[in-house]
């Protein structure tokens, strides 16, 4: 589990694969600006955390306010 301090991505033990995504992203921080979609391709994002955390331990990955979120309001 990797956890960003309001954000955390699951992943499996075993395979480092992420699962899921969850946590508190206040909309109140988002950035207004215009936002392209992008292409895409299939695939998984593996979490490489080496040497791996116990089963049900949290690993920081940003401080609060170090990322940012731009968002589209004309898009939604």
């Amino acid at each position: 589990m990797i956890v960003d301090k309001y954000n955390q991505i699951e992943g499996g033990v075993g395979t480092g694969a992420a699962l899921f995504v969850w946590g508190l992203h206040p909309h109140v921080r988002w950035i207004p600006g215009t936002c392209k979609p992008c292409g895409a391709s299939p695939g998984m994002v593996v979490v490489d955390a080496a040497p791996g955390p116990d089963s049900g331990i949290s690993i920081g990955l940003a401080n609060v306010g170090e990322r940012r979120t731009v968002y589209d309001p004309d898009s939604g």
